[in-house]
């Protein structure tokens, strides 16, 4: 049996943030820092209805799709669930089978595309490129 051993050296390149400096963690404040948590916030949930992964919560606090604007809520108390489609949304891909699964209700009023992530997001980017 043959076992190689290299004593070559190796190099790594760690890039710093452009308005931080910091290598890995970003300083309070940090307009990347936030753009990277807003983005992981971010929600692309499969839409029952046009099937694009486009639906995140809206402001209103509904899930909202942001290709066809279908909403849909998963609390039967705020709609008169005559009226409403009852459906599946999942949630939650990572979860184990059936527990990332939501039975939600269609409502017939499309949504207005208010999603406050979305938005902050495209005023930190605009901030970004204005520098």
């Amino acid at each position: 049996m043959n076992i190689g051993m290299s004593m070559g050296i190796t190099q790594s390149q760690r890039v710093n943030c452009p308005e931080c400096d910091q290598p890995e963690e970003h300083a309070s404040g940090c307009t990347y820092g936030q753009i990277e948590l807003l983005a992981s916030k971010q929600r692309h949930i499969q839409c029952p209805n046009c099937q694009k992964r486009a639906v995140d919560e809206n402001a209103d606090g509904f899930w909202e799709c942001r290709e066809c604007n279908t909403q849909y809520t998963s609390s039967h108390l705020t709609v008169d669930t005559a009226e409403h489609t009852e459906t599946m949304l999942v949630v939650d891909l990572d979860a184990p089978i059936g527990e990332g699964v939501q039975t939600v209700l269609q409502m017939q009023a499309k949504g207005e595309g208010n999603f406050p992530h979305d938005k902050k997001l495209e005023e930190l980017r605009k901030q970004i490129s204005q520098e």
